[in-house]
């Protein structure tokens, strides 16, 4: 449990679940690294054929691979400051660093969570998760880890507290 979550829990409120976003967001970082590789490999080659000296190649490469490494630390940090949370009375979810999406609803405020999940998603155990509140407000949240062990943590919440109440 992060920060955001110890200080906004209400009294008598515990956490029933919790999990983060899934490592497959680092994927999105390969682009940049071909790119240099490219760069930086075939570069000389062609500057070669073209028959000129210039190693605008090598800092392309070298820009890409500093651009590379900025991607890998901020989804390192998004990934430790994203939460997503279930409590016996609400559900819990921010993501973000400078700018946040934070959702909080009670459960009795939750009409449905729904889960898309395509195949990478099946393989590596992510998806993106829907939360829709009364009124129909839908809230996204993308590369959820185990989304199908959060929505069953929900519905059970859900039901214990309607139950309760």
């Amino acid at each position: 449990m992060t920060k955001f979550t110890s200080n906004n829990l209400m009294k008598d409120e515990s956490i029933v679940y919790s999990t983060k976003l899934h490592w497959i967001v680092y994927l999105q970082v390969i682009p940049f690294f071909f790119l240099a590789l490219v760069s930086l490999i075939a570069g000389p080659g062609i500057l070669k054929s073209l028959e000129t000296k210039s190693s605008s190649f090598f800092i392309l490469g070298i820009m890409l691979i500093i651009g590379g490494l900025l991607d890998i630390l901020y989804f390192r940090i998004l990934i430790r400051t994203s939460e997503f949370v279930i409590t016996n009375k609400r559900l819990i979810m921010k993501r973000g660093i400078i700018s946040t999406k934070t959702l909080e609803l009670l459960h009795s405020k939750i009409e449905t969570v729904s889960i898309f999940q395509g195949i990478g998603g099946k393989i590596f155990g992510y998806g993106n998760l829907a939360v829709v509140g009364s009124g129909g407000t839908v809230n996204l949240f993308k590369t959820i880890e185990k989304p199908f062990d959060f929505r069953k943590a929900a519905q059970e919440a859900i039901n214990k507290a309607q139950k309760t109440a």
